[in-house]
Protein backbone atom coordinates (compact mmCIF):
# COMPACT_ATOMS: atom_id res chain seq x y z
CA UNK A 1 0.00 0.00 0.00
CA UNK A 2 1.26 3.52 -0.73
CA UNK A 3 0.32 6.94 0.55
CA UNK A 4 1.01 10.19 -1.31
CA UNK A 5 1.96 13.34 0.63
CA UNK A 6 2.54 16.93 -0.42
CA UNK A 7 4.77 17.24 2.59
CA UNK A 8 6.71 20.29 1.62
CA UNK A 9 3.53 22.30 1.17
CA UNK A 10 2.94 21.69 4.85
CA UNK A 11 6.27 23.05 5.94
CA UNK A 12 6.71 25.52 3.15
CA UNK A 13 9.62 25.92 0.80
CA UNK A 14 12.79 26.06 2.80
CA UNK A 15 15.39 28.84 2.22
CA UNK A 16 19.08 28.92 2.95
CA UNK A 17 21.97 31.38 2.59
CA UNK A 18 23.47 28.77 0.34
CA UNK A 19 21.77 26.57 -2.19
CA UNK A 20 19.52 23.81 -0.78
CA UNK A 21 20.60 20.27 -1.56
CA UNK A 22 17.61 17.95 -0.81
CA UNK A 23 14.36 17.65 1.05
CA UNK A 24 13.79 14.59 3.30
CA UNK A 25 10.91 13.01 5.19
CA UNK A 26 11.69 11.17 8.42
CA UNK A 27 9.61 8.56 10.21
CA UNK A 28 10.60 6.12 12.93
CA UNK A 29 14.29 6.10 12.02
CA UNK A 30 13.54 5.77 8.29
CA UNK A 31 14.66 8.62 6.03
CA UNK A 32 12.91 9.19 2.68
CA UNK A 33 14.55 11.50 0.08
CA UNK A 34 12.35 13.79 -2.04
CA UNK A 35 13.79 13.74 -5.54
CA UNK A 36 11.23 15.47 -7.78
CA UNK A 37 10.80 19.13 -8.49
CA UNK A 38 7.28 19.25 -7.05
CA UNK A 39 8.48 18.40 -3.58
CA UNK A 40 6.21 15.29 -3.42
CA UNK A 41 6.91 11.66 -2.54
CA UNK A 42 5.02 8.35 -2.71
CA UNK A 43 5.86 6.02 0.20
CA UNK A 44 5.20 2.29 -0.18
CA UNK A 45 5.37 -0.64 2.19
CA UNK A 46 2.95 0.79 4.72
CA UNK A 47 0.52 -1.38 6.72
CA UNK A 48 -3.26 -0.98 6.43
CA UNK A 49 -5.18 0.54 9.33
CA UNK A 50 -1.94 1.96 10.82
CA UNK A 51 -1.14 5.48 12.05
CA UNK A 52 2.12 7.10 10.91
CA UNK A 53 3.84 10.41 11.76
CA UNK A 54 6.30 12.14 9.39
CA UNK A 55 8.47 15.25 9.70
CA UNK A 56 9.96 17.26 6.82
CA UNK A 57 13.66 18.20 6.80
CA UNK A 58 15.79 20.32 4.43
CA UNK A 59 19.53 19.87 3.88
CA UNK A 60 21.91 22.33 2.17
CA UNK A 61 25.20 21.69 0.49
CA UNK A 62 26.92 22.42 3.72
CA UNK A 63 25.12 19.36 5.20
CA UNK A 64 23.20 21.65 7.48
CA UNK A 65 19.81 20.20 8.50
CA UNK A 66 16.75 22.30 9.24
CA UNK A 67 14.94 21.98 12.57
CA UNK A 68 12.11 19.36 12.67
CA UNK A 69 9.36 21.86 13.26
CA UNK A 70 6.40 20.63 11.21
CA UNK A 71 4.81 17.17 11.44
CA UNK A 72 2.04 15.37 9.58
CA UNK A 73 0.04 12.39 10.98
CA UNK A 74 -2.23 10.06 9.00
CA UNK A 75 -3.79 6.58 9.18
CA UNK A 76 -3.68 4.28 6.21
CA UNK A 77 -6.98 2.88 4.93
CA UNK A 78 -8.35 -0.59 4.09
CA UNK A 79 -11.39 -1.88 2.22
CA UNK A 80 -12.85 -3.12 5.53
CA UNK A 81 -12.74 0.09 7.52
CA UNK A 82 -9.81 -1.14 9.62
CA UNK A 83 -11.77 -3.96 11.32
CA UNK A 84 -9.38 -5.93 13.53
CA UNK A 85 -11.91 -7.53 15.91
CA UNK A 86 -12.92 -11.21 15.41
CA UNK A 87 -16.50 -12.43 15.75
CA UNK A 88 -17.61 -14.10 18.98
CA UNK A 89 -17.23 -17.86 19.35
CA UNK A 90 -20.22 -19.91 18.10
CA UNK A 91 -21.84 -21.58 21.13
CA UNK A 92 -24.05 -24.62 21.81
CA UNK A 93 -23.18 -26.68 18.74
CA UNK A 94 -25.64 -29.61 18.58
CA UNK A 95 -26.87 -32.16 16.06
CA UNK A 96 -30.33 -33.34 15.01
CA UNK A 97 -32.03 -35.49 12.36
CA UNK A 98 -29.29 -38.10 12.67
CA UNK A 99 -29.56 -40.81 10.04
CA UNK A 100 -27.36 -43.58 8.74
CA UNK A 101 -25.42 -41.30 6.36
CA UNK A 102 -26.30 -37.71 7.33
CA UNK A 103 -27.16 -35.29 10.12
CA UNK A 104 -27.99 -31.64 10.74
CA UNK A 105 -25.83 -29.24 12.81
CA UNK A 106 -27.09 -26.09 14.55
CA UNK A 107 -25.39 -23.51 16.79
CA UNK A 108 -25.98 -20.09 18.34
CA UNK A 109 -25.20 -17.26 15.91
CA UNK A 110 -22.00 -15.28 16.52
CA UNK A 111 -21.80 -11.48 16.79
CA UNK A 112 -19.25 -9.06 15.33
CA UNK A 113 -18.59 -5.29 15.57
CA UNK A 114 -19.16 -4.98 11.81
CA UNK A 115 -20.99 -8.18 10.90
CA UNK A 116 -20.49 -11.95 10.61
CA UNK A 117 -19.83 -13.07 7.03
CA UNK A 118 -20.01 -16.86 7.46
CA UNK A 119 -19.08 -20.01 9.33
CA UNK A 120 -16.61 -22.79 8.60
CA UNK A 121 -17.68 -26.30 9.67
CA UNK A 122 -15.09 -28.91 10.64
CA UNK A 123 -15.51 -32.68 10.79
CA UNK A 124 -12.70 -34.46 12.64
CA UNK A 125 -10.52 -31.31 12.20
CA UNK A 126 -11.11 -31.14 8.43
CA UNK A 127 -13.13 -28.24 6.95
CA UNK A 128 -16.18 -29.68 5.19
CA UNK A 129 -18.48 -26.66 4.70
CA UNK A 130 -18.59 -22.86 4.52
CA UNK A 131 -22.09 -21.49 5.21
CA UNK A 132 -23.63 -18.08 5.88
CA UNK A 133 -26.26 -19.27 8.37
CA UNK A 134 -25.99 -20.91 11.80
CA UNK A 135 -26.85 -24.41 10.53
CA UNK A 136 -25.38 -26.94 8.14
CA UNK A 137 -26.31 -30.29 6.61
CA UNK A 138 -23.61 -32.97 6.75
CA UNK A 139 -23.80 -35.83 4.25
CA UNK A 140 -21.74 -38.79 3.01
CA UNK A 141 -21.27 -40.23 6.49
CA UNK A 142 -20.86 -43.91 7.33
CA UNK A 143 -23.41 -45.84 9.40
CA UNK A 144 -22.70 -46.54 13.08
CA UNK A 145 -19.74 -44.14 13.13
CA UNK A 146 -18.85 -41.44 15.66
CA UNK A 147 -17.73 -38.03 14.36
CA UNK A 148 -16.43 -34.85 16.05
CA UNK A 149 -17.71 -31.50 14.78
CA UNK A 150 -16.59 -27.88 15.36
CA UNK A 151 -17.57 -24.48 13.93
CA UNK A 152 -15.83 -21.08 13.72
CA UNK A 153 -17.13 -17.68 12.57
CA UNK A 154 -15.37 -15.17 10.30
CA UNK A 155 -16.02 -11.59 9.15
CA UNK A 156 -15.37 -9.65 5.92
CA UNK A 157 -11.96 -8.49 7.15
CA UNK A 158 -10.82 -12.09 7.47
CA UNK A 159 -10.91 -12.14 11.26
CA UNK A 160 -11.86 -15.58 12.64
CA UNK A 161 -13.22 -16.61 16.00
CA UNK A 162 -11.95 -19.48 18.08
CA UNK A 163 -13.63 -22.81 17.38
CA UNK A 164 -16.89 -23.75 19.07
CA UNK A 165 -17.35 -26.58 21.52
CA UNK A 166 -16.57 -30.00 20.05
CA UNK A 167 -19.81 -31.89 19.43
CA UNK A 168 -19.73 -35.67 19.05
CA UNK A 169 -22.44 -37.47 17.08
CA UNK A 170 -22.90 -41.11 16.07
CA UNK A 171 -24.79 -42.08 12.93
CA UNK A 172 -27.48 -44.73 13.01
CA UNK A 173 -26.97 -48.30 11.97
CA UNK A 174 -27.99 -49.51 8.55
CA UNK A 175 -30.83 -52.02 8.86
CA UNK A 176 -29.94 -55.17 6.99
CA UNK A 177 -32.22 -57.23 4.78
CA UNK A 178 -29.42 -59.72 4.17
CA UNK A 179 -26.22 -60.41 6.06
CA UNK A 180 -22.77 -61.38 4.81
CA UNK A 181 -19.50 -61.79 6.72
CA UNK A 182 -16.34 -61.10 4.70
CA UNK A 183 -13.32 -62.62 6.45
CA UNK A 184 -9.63 -62.16 5.63
CA UNK A 185 -8.10 -65.04 7.54
CA UNK A 186 -5.09 -64.72 9.77
CA UNK A 187 -3.40 -67.76 11.21
CA UNK A 188 -5.56 -70.51 12.72
CA UNK A 189 -8.89 -69.38 11.20
CA UNK A 190 -10.44 -72.63 12.48
CA UNK A 191 -10.63 -71.05 15.93
CA UNK A 192 -12.99 -68.27 14.77
CA UNK A 193 -16.70 -68.44 15.54
CA UNK A 194 -19.54 -65.92 15.53
CA UNK A 195 -22.98 -65.70 17.09
CA UNK A 196 -26.05 -63.45 16.96
CA UNK A 197 -27.81 -62.51 20.21
CA UNK A 198 -31.29 -61.04 20.41
CA UNK A 199 -32.49 -58.11 22.53
CA UNK A 200 -32.81 -60.50 25.48
CA UNK A 201 -29.11 -61.43 25.04
CA UNK A 202 -29.98 -64.99 24.06
CA UNK A 203 -28.18 -66.67 21.18
CA UNK A 204 -30.40 -66.97 18.10
CA UNK A 205 -27.79 -67.86 15.48
CA UNK A 206 -24.39 -69.48 15.55
CA UNK A 207 -21.64 -70.15 13.00
CA UNK A 208 -21.68 -73.70 11.63
CA UNK A 209 -19.08 -75.91 13.26
CA UNK A 210 -15.75 -75.59 11.43
CA UNK A 211 -17.03 -72.89 9.07
CA UNK A 212 -13.59 -71.28 8.72
CA UNK A 213 -11.47 -74.41 9.13
CA UNK A 214 -10.71 -74.80 5.42
CA UNK A 215 -10.00 -71.12 4.70
CA UNK A 216 -6.36 -70.50 3.80
CA UNK A 217 -4.60 -67.82 5.90
CA UNK A 218 -4.32 -64.56 3.96
CA UNK A 219 -7.31 -65.25 1.70
CA UNK A 220 -10.62 -63.35 1.76
CA UNK A 221 -13.90 -65.26 1.68
CA UNK A 222 -17.47 -63.95 2.01
CA UNK A 223 -19.93 -66.11 3.94
CA UNK A 224 -23.70 -65.64 3.64
CA UNK A 225 -25.55 -65.68 6.99
CA UNK A 226 -29.15 -66.86 6.92
CA UNK A 227 -31.35 -64.34 8.77
CA UNK A 228 -34.63 -65.12 7.00
CA UNK A 229 -36.05 -66.89 10.06
CA UNK A 230 -35.25 -64.02 12.43
CA UNK A 231 -38.02 -61.53 13.21
CA UNK A 232 -37.44 -57.84 12.53
CA UNK A 233 -35.49 -56.49 15.46
CA UNK A 234 -32.22 -55.26 16.89
CA UNK A 235 -29.46 -57.78 17.52
CA UNK A 236 -25.86 -58.08 18.68
CA UNK A 237 -23.32 -59.73 16.40
CA UNK A 238 -20.65 -61.32 18.61
CA UNK A 239 -17.29 -62.89 17.78
CA UNK A 240 -16.24 -65.95 19.79
CA UNK A 241 -12.58 -66.10 18.81
CA UNK A 242 -10.30 -68.63 20.46
CA UNK A 243 -7.03 -67.61 18.83
CA UNK A 244 -7.39 -67.02 15.08
CA UNK A 245 -4.57 -64.42 15.26
CA UNK A 246 -4.79 -61.51 12.83
CA UNK A 247 -8.14 -62.14 11.21
CA UNK A 248 -9.93 -59.02 9.85
CA UNK A 249 -13.57 -58.82 8.91
CA UNK A 250 -16.37 -56.79 7.30
CA UNK A 251 -20.04 -57.35 8.13
CA UNK A 252 -22.21 -56.27 5.19
CA UNK A 253 -25.68 -56.07 3.72
CA UNK A 254 -24.85 -56.22 0.04
CA UNK A 255 -22.62 -53.19 -0.57
CA UNK A 256 -23.59 -51.49 2.70
CA UNK A 257 -20.96 -51.93 5.41
CA UNK A 258 -22.50 -52.56 8.83
CA UNK A 259 -19.31 -53.07 10.82
CA UNK A 260 -15.65 -53.88 10.26
CA UNK A 261 -12.45 -54.48 12.16
CA UNK A 262 -8.75 -55.04 11.53
CA UNK A 263 -8.43 -57.64 14.26
CA UNK A 264 -11.02 -60.07 15.60
CA UNK A 265 -11.00 -60.32 19.38
CA UNK A 266 -13.03 -62.56 21.64
CA UNK A 267 -16.22 -60.78 22.63
CA UNK A 268 -16.19 -58.16 19.84
CA UNK A 269 -19.80 -56.94 19.68
CA UNK A 270 -21.55 -54.95 16.94
CA UNK A 271 -25.14 -53.79 17.26
CA UNK A 272 -27.10 -54.47 14.08
CA UNK A 273 -30.72 -54.37 13.07
CA UNK A 274 -32.44 -56.77 10.72
CA UNK A 275 -35.49 -55.71 8.73
CA UNK A 276 -37.22 -57.74 6.08
CA UNK A 277 -38.86 -54.53 4.78
CA UNK A 278 -37.12 -51.31 3.78
CA UNK A 279 -37.34 -47.96 5.48
CA UNK A 280 -37.03 -48.86 9.16
CA UNK A 281 -34.05 -47.72 11.21
CA UNK A 282 -32.32 -48.99 14.30
CA UNK A 283 -34.15 -48.09 17.50
CA UNK A 284 -31.65 -46.30 19.77
CA UNK A 285 -34.08 -44.41 22.00
CA UNK A 286 -34.57 -45.66 25.54
CA UNK A 287 -38.00 -46.03 27.14
CA UNK A 288 -39.06 -43.39 29.65
CA UNK A 289 -38.05 -43.87 33.28
CA UNK A 290 -40.50 -45.02 35.95
CA UNK A 291 -40.52 -42.35 38.66
CA UNK A 292 -43.38 -43.39 40.94
CA UNK A 293 -42.56 -46.94 42.07
CA UNK A 294 -44.22 -47.55 45.46
CA UNK A 295 -44.74 -50.43 47.93
CA UNK A 296 -47.71 -51.64 49.98
CA UNK A 297 -49.02 -54.71 51.88
CA UNK A 298 -45.65 -55.49 53.43
CA UNK A 299 -45.61 -58.86 55.24
CA UNK A 300 -42.90 -61.04 56.73
CA UNK A 301 -42.11 -62.60 53.36
CA UNK A 302 -43.67 -60.49 50.61
CA UNK A 303 -44.43 -57.00 49.36
CA UNK A 304 -46.70 -55.51 46.67
CA UNK A 305 -45.23 -53.04 44.18
CA UNK A 306 -47.06 -50.71 41.80
CA UNK A 307 -45.99 -48.05 39.31
CA UNK A 308 -46.98 -46.16 36.17
CA UNK A 309 -45.84 -48.08 33.11
CA UNK A 310 -43.06 -46.49 31.04
CA UNK A 311 -43.67 -45.48 27.42
CA UNK A 312 -41.66 -46.14 24.26
CA UNK A 313 -42.19 -45.14 20.64
CA UNK A 314 -41.71 -48.69 19.32
CA UNK A 315 -43.16 -50.71 22.19
CA UNK A 316 -42.21 -52.21 25.55
CA UNK A 317 -40.57 -55.65 25.46
CA UNK A 318 -40.44 -56.42 29.19
CA UNK A 319 -40.20 -54.86 32.65
CA UNK A 320 -37.48 -55.97 35.06
CA UNK A 321 -37.94 -55.67 38.83
CA UNK A 322 -34.67 -55.29 40.74
CA UNK A 323 -34.18 -56.33 44.36
CA UNK A 324 -31.08 -54.82 45.94
CA UNK A 325 -29.86 -53.98 42.44
CA UNK A 326 -30.28 -57.48 41.03
CA UNK A 327 -32.91 -58.83 38.63
CA UNK A 328 -35.70 -60.64 40.50
CA UNK A 329 -38.72 -60.72 38.18
CA UNK A 330 -39.20 -60.27 34.42
CA UNK A 331 -42.71 -59.06 33.50
CA UNK A 332 -43.57 -59.75 29.85
CA UNK A 333 -46.92 -57.95 29.82
CA UNK A 334 -46.14 -54.37 28.79
CA UNK A 335 -49.28 -52.99 30.48
CA UNK A 336 -48.77 -54.65 33.89
CA UNK A 337 -48.16 -52.10 36.63
CA UNK A 338 -48.30 -54.25 39.80
CA UNK A 339 -46.30 -57.18 41.11
CA UNK A 340 -46.10 -59.18 44.33
CA UNK A 341 -42.55 -60.09 45.35
CA UNK A 342 -42.58 -63.32 47.43
CA UNK A 343 -39.94 -65.33 49.32
CA UNK A 344 -38.45 -62.42 51.26
CA UNK A 345 -36.80 -62.81 54.67
CA UNK A 346 -38.58 -61.44 57.78
CA UNK A 347 -37.29 -58.29 59.42
CA UNK A 348 -35.01 -57.56 56.46
CA UNK A 349 -34.47 -54.35 54.50
CA UNK A 350 -34.78 -54.48 50.70
CA UNK A 351 -34.32 -51.87 47.95
CA UNK A 352 -36.66 -52.17 44.97
CA UNK A 353 -36.33 -50.64 41.49
CA UNK A 354 -37.76 -51.25 38.04
CA UNK A 355 -36.23 -50.82 34.57
CA UNK A 356 -37.98 -51.14 31.22
CA UNK A 357 -36.73 -52.93 28.13
CA UNK A 358 -38.05 -51.95 24.69
CA UNK A 359 -38.33 -54.05 21.55
CA UNK A 360 -35.12 -52.50 20.23
CA UNK A 361 -33.08 -53.79 23.17
CA UNK A 362 -32.75 -50.38 24.83
CA UNK A 363 -33.01 -50.31 28.63
CA UNK A 364 -34.40 -47.32 30.50
CA UNK A 365 -32.72 -45.59 33.39
CA UNK A 366 -33.36 -47.14 36.82
CA UNK A 367 -36.53 -45.97 38.54
CA UNK A 368 -36.77 -44.31 41.92
CA UNK A 369 -35.74 -46.57 44.81
CA UNK A 370 -38.30 -47.92 47.28
CA UNK A 371 -36.83 -49.24 50.53
CA UNK A 372 -38.95 -51.72 52.49
CA UNK A 373 -38.31 -53.65 55.73
CA UNK A 374 -40.31 -56.84 56.01
CA UNK A 375 -42.32 -57.49 59.16
CA UNK A 376 -41.75 -59.83 62.13
CA UNK A 377 -38.96 -62.13 63.19
CA UNK A 378 -40.33 -65.46 61.92
CA UNK A 379 -38.48 -67.83 59.65
CA UNK A 380 -39.23 -68.04 55.94
CA UNK A 381 -38.60 -70.85 53.46
CA UNK A 382 -36.27 -69.72 50.71
CA UNK A 383 -36.17 -71.05 47.18
CA UNK A 384 -32.99 -72.82 46.10
CA UNK A 385 -32.00 -69.73 44.19
CA UNK A 386 -32.84 -67.02 46.68
CA UNK A 387 -32.20 -64.30 44.10
CA UNK A 388 -31.77 -64.87 40.39
CA UNK A 389 -29.27 -62.01 40.25
CA UNK A 390 -26.78 -63.98 42.36
CA UNK A 391 -26.33 -66.08 39.21
CA UNK A 392 -26.26 -63.18 36.74
CA UNK A 393 -22.49 -63.39 36.30
CA UNK A 394 -22.98 -66.90 34.88
CA UNK A 395 -25.80 -65.97 32.52
CA UNK A 396 -23.39 -64.51 29.94
CA UNK A 397 -21.04 -67.52 30.02
CA UNK A 398 -20.42 -68.57 26.40
CA UNK A 399 -19.25 -72.12 27.17
CA UNK A 400 -22.64 -73.38 25.98
CA UNK A 401 -25.11 -72.02 23.43
CA UNK A 402 -28.86 -72.60 23.91
CA UNK A 403 -31.07 -72.46 20.81
CA UNK A 404 -33.66 -71.87 19.42
CA UNK A 405 -34.65 -69.16 21.85
CA UNK A 406 -37.55 -68.28 22.12
CA UNK A 407 -38.88 -71.81 21.60
CA UNK A 408 -42.31 -73.41 21.50
CA UNK A 409 -41.46 -77.11 21.81
CA UNK A 410 -37.78 -77.91 22.43
CA UNK A 411 -34.30 -76.49 22.76
CA UNK A 412 -30.79 -77.74 22.01
CA UNK A 413 -27.54 -77.09 23.81
CA UNK A 414 -24.25 -76.80 21.97
CA UNK A 415 -20.79 -76.64 23.54
CA UNK A 416 -18.26 -74.32 21.90
CA UNK A 417 -15.50 -76.71 22.94
CA UNK A 418 -15.66 -80.50 22.82
CA UNK A 419 -14.08 -80.86 26.27
CA UNK A 420 -17.23 -79.46 27.89
CA UNK A 421 -19.82 -82.18 28.48
CA UNK A 422 -23.18 -81.75 30.15
CA UNK A 423 -24.08 -84.05 33.05
CA UNK A 424 -27.60 -82.80 33.76
CA UNK A 425 -30.02 -80.16 32.47
CA UNK A 426 -32.51 -78.65 34.96
CA UNK A 427 -35.38 -76.29 34.13
CA UNK A 428 -36.19 -73.85 36.96
CA UNK A 429 -38.53 -70.89 37.37
CA UNK A 430 -37.16 -67.42 38.13
CA UNK A 431 -37.17 -68.16 41.87
CA UNK A 432 -35.00 -71.23 41.33
CA UNK A 433 -37.72 -73.78 41.93
CA UNK A 434 -37.19 -77.11 40.12
CA UNK A 435 -39.60 -77.69 37.23
CA UNK A 436 -38.13 -80.68 35.39
CA UNK A 437 -34.80 -82.36 34.60
CA UNK A 438 -33.13 -83.99 31.60
CA UNK A 439 -30.30 -86.48 31.31
CA UNK A 440 -26.99 -85.53 29.79
CA UNK A 441 -26.14 -85.15 26.10
CA UNK A 442 -29.61 -85.35 24.60
CA UNK A 443 -30.20 -84.16 21.06
CA UNK A 444 -33.35 -82.21 21.99
CA UNK A 445 -34.85 -81.13 25.31
CA UNK A 446 -38.63 -80.99 24.95
CA UNK A 447 -40.59 -78.27 26.79
CA UNK A 448 -44.02 -78.48 25.19
CA UNK A 449 -45.52 -79.13 28.64
CA UNK A 450 -44.26 -75.81 30.05
CA UNK A 451 -46.48 -72.75 30.23
CA UNK A 452 -45.36 -69.66 28.33
CA UNK A 453 -42.86 -67.49 30.20
CA UNK A 454 -39.21 -67.02 31.17
CA UNK A 455 -37.20 -69.92 32.67
CA UNK A 456 -33.70 -70.57 33.94
CA UNK A 457 -31.91 -73.50 32.33
CA UNK A 458 -29.24 -74.90 34.64
CA UNK A 459 -26.49 -76.67 32.67
CA UNK A 460 -24.31 -78.84 34.88
CA UNK A 461 -20.83 -79.44 33.48
CA UNK A 462 -17.39 -80.03 34.97
CA UNK A 463 -18.65 -79.70 38.54
CA UNK A 464 -20.22 -76.30 38.03
CA UNK A 465 -23.52 -74.87 36.87
CA UNK A 466 -24.03 -72.49 33.96
CA UNK A 467 -27.36 -70.67 33.76
CA UNK A 468 -29.15 -69.62 30.56
CA UNK A 469 -32.43 -67.77 30.13
CA UNK A 470 -35.06 -69.49 27.97
CA UNK A 471 -38.24 -67.91 26.63
CA UNK A 472 -41.07 -70.43 26.21
CA UNK A 473 -43.71 -69.22 23.79
CA UNK A 474 -46.63 -71.02 22.21
CA UNK A 475 -47.03 -71.62 18.46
Amino acid sequence: MSHQLRQISKIGTATDNKQLWYYFLYNNQTLYQVTNANNTITIGGLQPCTTYEFVGLAVDYGINVSNPEQFVTFTTLSNNNCDALPPSVPLNLVSSNIGTNSLQLQWDASTDNIGVTGYKVYQDNIEIADVNTNSASVNNLSPTTTYNFEVLAYDAAGNTSAKSNTHQATTLSHCAQTLQLEVTAGSNPEYLQWAIKDANYNFVAFSPYGQFATQTPGTTVTYAINTSYLPDGDYNFVFLDFGSNGTSYTLKDGNAILASGNMVAFGNVHQICIRQSQGLQLDQIKPTTVLDLSASNVTQTSVDLDWSVATDANGIFSQLILVNGNIRTNIWNASTNTSTIPNLLPNTSYDFNIVTWDVGGNISAISNTVTVTTAGNGQATRAMIDNIANRETLLEDVTFVLFPNPSSSYFKIKSVETKHKTTEIIVRNLEGKWIKSFGAQQNKYFIEDLTDGLYLIEIKSNNKSIYKKLIKRGH
